[in-house]
């Protein structure tokens, strides 16, 4: 097909389920990590305060996500992420940063922990480095056993 094409290639950008809703509602979409994304809807500073102020609601669809779980899950996710994870109560999520060994960005996520034994917790990744950022974990895993 390549070559019928000479050398023209489309690489169709991915829709969230919500796509034709944002745009109803006057998104402005870019491509973002890959995905069509709601950038704003008609007035940024706005959105900024009413999510600073209130709440918010994301579509997480277009995020990298992993389970992590077992006896040792604690364990791993503490050696991983610079925070007490122990301190995460079930049902509850927290900001976190993916570091390397010298302290540098990864990625950025959410930890939840999913149950009261804490032996089970859901991880995000950003769209764009959640390849990345699970191979980071495996392998981490991995080496700890």
């Amino acid at each position: 097909m390549g070559e019928i094409a000479a050398g023209e290639h489309h690489h169709p950008t991915p829709r969230t389920m919500l796509d034709g809703e944002h745009r109803r509602l006057g998104a402005q979409m870019d491509r973002i990590g890959g995905w069509w994304r709601p950038w704003h809807y008609g007035d940024p500073l706005a959105e900024y305060w009413a999510v600073r102020e209130a709440v918010s609601l994301g579509d997480v669809s277009t995020l990298g996500k992993m389970i992590v779980a077992g006896p040792d899950a604690l364990e791993l996710l503490e050696r991983l992420y610079p925070t007490k994870v122990a301190t995460i109560k079930p049902g509850r999520a927290r900001y976190v940063l993916l570091l390397n060994e010298r302290g540098y960005v990864l990625d950025d996520g959410l930890i939840a922990c999913e149950d009261e034994s804490q032996t089970r917790y859901s991880l995000t990744f950003t769209s764009g480095g959640s390849t990345t950022a699970e191979l980071w974990v495996r392998d981490w895993a991995d080496t700890w056993g």
